[in-house]
């Protein structure tokens, strides 16, 4: 069988069974679970095909990933900009699906906010609908003493 031809079908579903661990459960539990599904993937190809068609599969691992990774995911570039305007923006890249879930987004989004939560705003930039994401006390922070 040629090294690209795989049931689409039994991926997406087993990347979605995981999607979903991760939104319910957390990154701990996601990363638990993963690492169990690997060593168990890993062990019947061992018993299947033995341990040299193991380590050849394992070796593709990696650009593999990467390869899927850029098909299943888009690339986000954002900024984070401060409330204190001495502060710098700070930018960044991460990786989501086309249309992330709003507990996807939190997880990018709120290590930046100082343990605030994230609000998502609906705004429009030059004619195109965009999302902006705020802290839900950016409204405070801001707020200067009278």
């Amino acid at each position: 069988m040629p090294q690209d031809v795989r049931d689409k079908t039994f991926q997406g579903q087993l990347a979605e069974l995981f999607r979903r661990l991760l939104d319910e459960e957390g990154p701990e539990v996601f990363e638990i679970e993963a690492r169990k599904a690997i060593a168990g993937i890993s062990a019947a190809i061992y018993q299947a095909r033995g341990p040299e068609r193991l380590d050849a599969i394992l070796e593709a691992v990696p650009e593999a990933v990467e390869r899927d990774i850029a098909m299943h995911s888009k690339r986000f570039d954002y900024q984070v900009i401060p409330v204190d305007e001495a502060e710098p923006i700070h930018r960044g890249m991460v990786m989501m699906p086309e249309q992330p879930s709003i507990k996807t987004l939190r997880r990018a989004v709120e290590p930046h906010l100082d343990g605030a939560h994230l609000q998502r705003v609906k705004v429009t930039i030059d004619g195109e609908r965009r999302d902006m994401l705020v802290d839900d006390l950016a409204i405070i922070k801001g707020a200067s003493p009278q």
